[in-house]
């Protein structure tokens, strides 16, 4: 995980895919998650945050193949879509 300083504030990026998120709590969750699936979870992707815009969103989407799990009650059930 990597610590962002910018306008007087902290975020923090996962280091795997380059979202980044207010807390590092998320940032670590993301990595973890992208280190052990190859892939991003849109559970967690949808709470990073664009600190050029100040929008919440996916501001680290990369273009580059990735893949989709489809979570049910906090559990994964696999590959749902590979772009």
């Amino acid at each position: 995980m990597k610590i962002i300083e910018k306008e007087n504030r902290k975020y923090y990026q996962c280091e795997e895919c380059g979202h980044i998120y207010k807390t590092e709590e998320l940032a670590n969750k993301c990595e973890e998650w992208c280190k052990e699936h190859k892939s991003c979870n849109l559970e967690i992707v949808k709470e990073s945050v664009d600190i050029e815009n100040k929008t919440t969103g996916m501001s680290g989407l990369k273009l580059a193949p990735f893949k989709i799990h489809s979570i049910k009650n906090g559990q994964d059930q696999g590959i749902f879509m590979e772009i």
